[in-house]
């Protein structure tokens, strides 16, 4: 048909692995969950489908918000701040499962449903994520405080991604 495969009929794409014994960064964001030896994609069918719908430009300028259930929050949990970087946008936050929207569809990872939006935040000049602290401090007017700490601190320390 010309068509790409769904998100369901693709056995991976996209940069992370989270395995019940622990998190690995690949080339994709995959999930390996409860036993079952087959990874699934996350998020980059819901990233490509809200281009086409001229709601974002890139991966950095979405907001992503993963409704999941208990499993598979104990696996990405793990990741805290860093689940931002595995999905490859600006923020990226946990949620229940039951407080999903009802429109949201199915993934194709049991216990997850993804809905991604544009970030209001300002895109740092550096990094070109969409973050609420650009120009928080006066001597970098136009990057985020990650990359503040990393030009003038300690840098960042990161343990996943």
């Amino acid at each position: 048909s010309g068509q790409s495969p769904s998100r369901r009929e693709r056995p991976w794409c996209g940069p992370v692995q989270i395995c019940s014994g622990g998190p690995f960064i690949l080339p994709a964001v995959m999930l390996y969950q409860r036993g079952d030896p087959r990874s699934y994609a996350i998020l980059p069918d819901d990233i490509e489908e809200a281009r086409n719908r001229k709601e974002l430009r890139a991966n950095l300028t979405a907001d992503a918000t993963l409704y999941v259930d208990d499993g598979v929050r104990a696996l990405l949990e793990r990741l805290g701040d860093e689940l931002r970087f595995v999905t490859i946008t600006s923020t990226a936050a946990l949620e229940p499962l039951a407080t999903a929207p009802a429109e949201l569809e199915e993934s194709a990872v049991a216990g997850l449903k993804v809905k991604v939006v544009p970030s209001p935040n300002p895109k740092c000049a550096r990094c070109w994520h969409h973050r609420a602290d650009v120009g928080v401090d006066p001597a970098h007017p136009e990057i985020c405080g990650r990359c503040v700490t990393n030009v003038e601190g300690p840098g960042e320390e990161r343990h996943y991604a």
